[in-house]
C-alpha cells in the first residue's frame, strides 16, 4: 500500500521528469561522442543501457562508441546483444559483419551480414545503403573463399 509520501511514484509528471533527464543524458552522450571525447560518450552510453537494457539506440551508441576507442571485443559483445533487440534496423547487424570480418570470423561475419541484408531489404528506399554495404561483405567473403 502507497504512503502519502510515495504518491511521486504514481505522478505522471514523474515519468516525464525521468524521460526528459534521459533524453537529455542521451543528447550528452552524443555530444561527448561528436566532439571526440570517447571516454565520457562510453560512460554516459554505459550508463543509459543500464537504465534502458532494452533499447536498441543506447546500445547501438554505445557499441559504435566501443568501435572508436577500439575495443573491439567489447563493440562484438554489445552489438551481439543489440541485434536481439529489433528485426528492423539492419546498422547493428552490418557492424557487427564489419567487425567479425576484421577479426577473421568469416563464418559469424556472413551469417550477420546476411541478417543486415535480409533486415535492409524490409524498407528498401530507407536502408538501400546498408543494403549494398551487406551485399558488398557478402561478396568480399565470397572472393576469399574461392
Amino acid at each position: 500500500m502507497l504512503k502519502k509520501d510515495d504518491n511521486y511514484i504514481t505522478n505522471n509528471k514523474t515519468a516525464t521528469h525521468i524521460s526528459s533527464y534521459i533524453g537529455t543524458m542521451h543528447r550528452i552522450g552524443k555530444a561527448h561522442f561528436d566532439s571526440g571525447n570517447y571516454k565520457k560518450a562510453l560512460s554516459v552510453f554505459r550508463f543509459l543501457c543500464l537504465s534502458h537494457p532494452t533499447n536498441y539506440d543506447f546500445f547501438l551508441a554505445l557499441a559504435i562508441t566501443q568501435t572508436k576507442l577500439k575495443l573491439i571485443t567489447n563493440a562484438i559483445s554489445s552489438l551481439s546483444y543489440t541485434t536481439t533487440l529489433t528485426k528492423t534496423d539492419p546498422r547493428a547487424a552490418l557492424l557487427l559483419a564489419k567487425l567479425l570480418l576484421g577479426q577473421n570470423q568469416a563464418e559469424l561475419a556472413k551469417q550477420a551480414a546476411e541478417s543486415a541484408l535480409a533486415i535492409s531489404k524490409q524498407d528498401k528506399t530507407k536502408w538501400q545503403q546498408q543494403q549494398n554495404k551487406a551485399k558488398a561483405i557478402l561478396i568480399q567473403l565470397a572472393n576469399n573463399n574461392n
